[in-house]
């Protein structure tokens, strides 16, 4: 059942329950994650950027960080 996409709930005691499913739709639901993972990080980028919560660096910084 797992394989056609219909997953599959093994209940537990204390209501600790495991679903299993196909690896392609483990995969799918794991790359959905990141990815809301990824834009609530550029939202908050945003955020401090429009608040002016910058760093502002010279190129030469840059460098001169990167040669640390």
């Amino acid at each position: 059942m797992a394989f056609d996409g219909e997953p599959i709930i093994v209940p537990r005691k204390e209501n600790r329950n495991v679903v299993i499913m196909s690896e392609s739709e483990y995969k799918e639901l794991d790359k959905l994650r990141r990815n809301a993972e990824y834009l609530k990080m550029l939202d908050e980028s945003d955020r401090q950027m429009r608040e002016g919560k910058v760093i502002v660096k010279t190129t030469a910084e840059l460098e001169a960080m990167a040669e640390e």
